[in-house]
């Protein structure tokens, strides 16, 4: 027996829709959130406020749901944070934990490269700090972090900086540890190489904001070490000394 025959031009069934899951939700909301964060950034008319002054649900959404086939609702947003300073919060955190410090992975890895040609240390140090600045400066997420430095003073905003600080320790021990090694050297007591860390990426940081303001500064001839290498250098070698001493 034949199949009953169908209307021409009856509407064809699709298979339903996957709902998103929570997790699926939450990734895309704080997406669009940190597009717009970034937006912010670069804004002409940019007034004080921090970085996510004027993120708003209702823009959030409206970001998020560009970039899906189905519309993503207020209600989808307020199921995962109840208010919108919650969503706020979570969004400050995974912008300082995504990829603020964007230069760890390339660095660690081409020190392995530098390592395997047998370069002196200090040659190799250079590299890394030209390097590892050119790649925060390219960083519109690092420039997101430095903007929620001004309010180190909240403590939530204090507590998501000492999270992605810790990140950053977590990636320096890597490198320091290598760079160490490689040159038959310790950390000098009574330091850490924590607090090593520490204090060259605080002169990273603020070589970052100054190079932001006065670019000329940075200018040096041909053949001379990097702002950045040479004052890198220096604090290396004031933090520490040959394992034999």
């Amino acid at each position: 027996m034949n199949p009953p025959a169908t209307k021409s031009g009856a509407a064809r069934k699709h298979p339903p829709r996957r709902r998103r899951t929570a997790d699926e939700t939450r990734r895309i909301l704080l997406d669009a959130g940190t597009r717009l964060v970034l937006e912010s950034l670069y804004a002409d008319d940019a007034s004080g406020g921090g970085p996510l002054a004027h993120i708003r649900v209702q823009d959030v959404v409206r970001e998020a749901s560009l970039t899906q086939d189905a519309a993503v609702t207020t209600g989808a947003l307020y199921n995962i944070w109840p208010t919108q300073r919650e969503f706020q919060v979570d969004l400050m955190f995974f912008i300082l934990k995504e990829d603020v410090y964007p230069s760890a992975e390339p660095v660690l890895e081409l020190a392995g490269e530098l390592f395997a040609q047998r370069l002196p240390l200090t040659v190799i140090g250079a590299r890394l700090s030209d390097e590892g600045f050119r790649l925060d400066l390219e960083s519109s997420l690092n420039r997101a972090a430095a903007a929620f430095t001004a309010l180190a003073g909240v403590p939530a905003v204090r507590e998501a900086l000492r999270s992605a600080h810790e990140s950053l320790l977590e990636a320096g021990r890597k490198l320091y540890s290598q760079l160490l090694t490689y040159g038959g050297l310790r950390v000098r007591a009574p330091y850490t190489l924590d607090q090593l860390i520490t204090v060259i990426a605080a002169l990273t940081d603020g070589l970052l904001e100054k190079h932001a303001i006065v670019p000329e500064q940075f200018e040096v001839p041909d053949g001379a070490l990097s702002l950045i290498a040479k004052s890198t250098e220096a604090i290396f070698l004031q933090f520490c000394e040959p394992v034999d001493v």
